[in-house]
This record gives structure tokens, sequence and C-alpha cells, in this order.
């Protein structure tokens, strides 16, 4: 397995730095490639953030919400059809990041 070509463009406002519970906004989007020996993916992920806010030790967001549109396209010889290309929005608030988000990526990198 191998990972390359990641980008990375934002433009975030950070809110209430001074105090132990900063917030988060903006927009940005991730892009990269991975190839297995079963194939090449090409991801691409939209992301704006709403009012993200943080505990004093950020390990999860505690606070607001990230819309995410997810694209993958997936090219496999031997497949039928080789290339495949899915889109997924979700939307996402601290109580559900990984039991939204994580299964999203999984169910369309399997697909």
């Amino acid at each position: 397995m191998s990972m390359d070509g990641l980008q990375r463009n934002a433009a975030w406002i950070v809110r209430d730095l001074a105090l132990p519970t900063p917030r988060l906004g903006g927009s940005g989007t991730d892009a990269f490639a991975s190839h297995f020996a079963t194939g090449d993916y090409q991801l691409h992920v939209m992301d704006t953030l709403a009012r993200v806010l943080f505990d004093p030790s950020p390990s999860d967001p505690v606070g607001g919400s990230d819309d995410l549109t997810l694209t993958v396209q997936r090219t496999r010889q031997g497949a039928t059809p080789a290339d495949r290309s899915r889109c997924r929005p979700a939307r996402w608030s601290s109580s559900d990041y990984w039991t939204v988000i994580v299964p999203l990526i999984m169910s369309m990198l399997q697909a």
C-alpha cells in the first residue's frame, strides 16, 4: 500500500483562542491517492466546519458540526466496470463522529 499526492486547502476562522474551549469554523478540501494491490483510489473530501468546539485537552470535538462531501474514484483492473466513482454527503455533530464519518469512509472504500 502507498499514498501520495496529499493536498489540503482550507480557510479557517479560529475564535476564543484565549479561552480553554476554542471554536473553529471555515471550509476546506483534501485530496490524495491510495494504491493497493487490489486497485487505486482517488479521494476528495470537501468540508465545512460550523462552530466546532474543543475541550481544553482536544481529542475529539465536543460541539458544532461538519458538513462533508466525500468522493472516491476506484480503478481496479479486472473489475466490471474497472472505474467506479461514488459521492456521498454527510453531516456529523460532536457526538457521532466515530459512528458516522469513519463507517462512511470505510463503506466507500470497500465498494
